[in-house]
């Protein structure tokens, strides 16, 4: 499809009826929940969230009118963590189609049709093309479900047909997926261990650490492979500064970091959220080069 969001957006179109009941994960992509709230809401669909990683709360809001799941695993920007298997369980014995966003954790990370999800959606844009020059996107599962969305949903409802040429693109990038993706969370399981020890950071959230509340579903789900993002706030009061004060310094102190949106490419990207999170997209280069770089701009706070 041309994007994830065309896909996601192709998915839910499909799959839901006026009068039933979409359950998601909190805390998702912020124009998935835009979807959610604004769009999927108005077409007289209900629309709830839960915290996954509480069973008892995904249990309570499922009702009987519920017919999908969607979840994004790892959540974005928070990288929480849900067990696929369980909620797999629970979707089966409520006859819900589950759906998985595993965008931030691609093949070889995290296969979600493996622990049961009945399809899993990817922006292809990311890590799967890996070069930044396409966008893209694919909604992957059954032949009966598939071939629903496939048509009327893609061509119909949103007109996400992916081209031939981002097509092309896209295949290229899957070349490298398996050694680049590795690499990708080799660097970030770096990084994040590296930021660990910094006196200028008040928390690092990145699923492959032992300090990351989910690491044991990460260790069973993910291939203890933490994914390519790593999420962390700064302390206030660095020097007198905010923490947006000292997001922004920071951020304009680093060399081979790029201030930019997305992740999956092969140059490191950081952005600031706005609850004053930073997020790190990191990318394919020496993580010495890396852990250097991020040296170099705490000095500079």
């Amino acid at each position: 499809m041309t994007s994830g969001m065309g896909a996601v957006c192709s998915t839910l179109l499909t799959l839901l009826n006026k009068g039933e009941h979409l359950l998601c994960s909190e805390g998702l992509f912020f124009h998935s929940d835009i979807f959610m709230r604004e769009l999927i809401d108005k077409m007289g669909i209900e629309v709830s969230f839960a915290d996954f990683r509480d069973i008892e709360d995904v249990t309570q809001k499922i009702k009987n009118n519920t017919s999908v799941i969607f979840i994004e695993i790892p959540a974005n920007p928070t990288l929480g963590v849900v067990d696929i298997e369980a909620i797999s369980k629970i979707a089966k014995s409520n006859d819900c189609i589950f759906i998985v966003d595993s965008t931030f954790a691609p093949p070889p990370v995290q296969f979600p049709l493996k622990w049961g999800a009945d399809i899993v959606v990817h922006s292809l844009t990311k890590y799967i093309n890996g070069h930044g020059d396409a966008l893209g996107g694919a909604a992957i599962g059954s032949k009966k479900l598939i071939e629903k969305i496939k048509y009327p949903g893609m061509p119909c409802f949103t007109g996400a047909a992916l081209s031939p040429f981002n097509a092309y693109l896209t295949m290229r990038g899957m070349q490298t997926l398996d050694m680049r993706v590795k690499k990708h969370c080799a660097n970030a399981l770096a990084i994040a261990s590296y930021l660990e020890t910094r006196p200028e950071v008040e928390r690092v959230i990145y699923p492959a650490l032992k300090s990351h509340p989910q690491h044991a579903i990460c260790e069973k789900q993910m291939n203890s492979m933490g994914g390519g993002i790593v999420s962390f706030w700064l302390k206030d009061g660095i020097n007198g500064m905010s923490i947006r004060q000292a997001d922004y310094k920071l951020c304009d102190s680093l060399k081979l970091f790029t201030i930019a949106t997305s992740l999956g490419e092969g140059h490191t990207l950081i952005q600031v959220e706005n609850s004053s999170m930073l997020r790190i997209a990191v990318g394919l280069e020496n993580e010495k080069d890396l852990i250097n770089d991020l040296k170099q701009a705490f000095d500079n706070l």
